[in-house]
């Protein structure tokens, strides 16, 4: 039983030790670096992974962070392999098997100096996988997790957008901690459902 639940307890770890680590985070945003304290609408998900806080301090932070993002990422890409054990089409499959756990390895190095580089990347094999697996979904008949899919397909262009726009401000901010619940809640909505052949 155990083996089917541990990516969604790992999961709530991974979002307890984020919380950890914003509750550590010295402060300072992009906008100011005389804040106090993490703010959700301001600060990107990767200050928490910094050596240094944006207002200058060290940054006990990180010391939560980067093993919270990589029991996410772990938890993340196993759901991805399991979703794509059921696809009907080795197009499905192997888009979804190489995807996503592929988008979660590269997002796995983004405490790194590379990155940007890692985003990227990521960001490609992410898109492949988010846009097989609602094709999957919708090729299945499963209408409303389809309707998820496209949901979280267009936030992630959305901030993709803005990204390469360079709106790094806290609209993106706050955008990405919405692409990441939409994400995580639609990967385990569809690891908790049962599959319509």
């Amino acid at each position: 039983m155990f083996k089917h639940h541990w990516p969604a307890v790992g999961t709530a770890i991974a979002f307890g030790l984020f919380f950890a680590a914003a509750a550590a985070y010295p402060g300072g945003t992009l906008q100011s670096t005389t804040t106090v304290g993490y703010r959700w609408t301001e600060n990107f998900i990767c200050a928490l992974f910094a050596q240094n806080a944006l207002n200058g301090e060290a940054n006990p932070a990180r010391q939560f962070a980067i093993p919270a993002m990589w029991l996410l990422c772990l938890c993340l890409g196993t759901v991805y392999w399991r979703i794509s054990r059921r696809a009907t089409t080795r197009l499905h499959r192997s888009a979804i098997e190489i995807g996503g756990p592929g988008a979660m390895a590269y997002a796995a190095f983004v405490m790194t100096p590379i990155h940007d580089l890692v985003v990227h990347i990521g960001l490609v094999f992410g898109l492949v996988a988010l846009l097989m697996t609602t094709h999957m979904l919708y090729s299945q008949g499963r209408r409303w997790l389809a309707a998820w899919g496209g949901l979280c397909l267009a936030q992630l262009l959305l901030s993709a957008t803005l990204y390469y726009s360079g709106r790094l401000d806290g609209v993106l901010a706050l955008q990405q901690k919405i692409d990441w619940l939409m994400l995580v809640g639609w990967l385990f909505a569809i690891h908790y459902s049962k599959t319509r052949q």
